[in-house]
């Protein structure tokens, strides 16, 4: 089975119940779209606020290292929107899956650039879930 990385999005600032019921929903149509096509699903990141891979927040920081120091180079996400040309250059090289284009699997990403250095705390904000490893 192959494993895949979700990444669901909204640009809203603030947690709310609009923003629970959309990443929600999103998670709801990744994992349905993972399941159909026999992915694994290793970890899910939920992202709110703003997408800038350059400076990334510790959500994203933490997506782009997982994507790096993961089994997985798939990505799942809605739209090729979480992941524009002008910031390619941040990404680590992956393939992506975006249901919105119906792209199945398309390289994106670059080694042009190394992830920040570590940052010692991080906000406490994660958004994000892990999935415990069967052994």
């Amino acid at each position: 089975m192959k494993a895949a990385v979700l990444f669901c999005h909204t640009d809203e600032q603030e947690p709310n119940a609009a923003v629970e019921w959309e990443l929600g929903r999103q998670y709801t149509q990744l994992s349905q779209y993972a399941n159909a096509y026999g992915f694994e699903m290793e970890q899910v990141f939920f992202h709110v606020g703003q997408l800038d891979y350059e400076y990334p927040d510790d959500v994203l920081l933490r997506f782009l290292r997982g994507l790096q120091n993961s089994r997985s180079n798939i990505v799942i996400a809605e739209t090729r929107d979480y992941f524009p040309e002008s910031q390619m250059r941040f990404i680590p090289p992956i393939h992506a899956c975006f249901l919105k284009e119906h792209i199945q699997q398309m390289k994106i990403g670059s080694r042009q650039h190394p992830l920040p250095a570590e940052k010692k705390t991080l906000s406490g904000k994660p958004y994000l879930y892990n999935k415990e490893k069967n052994r």
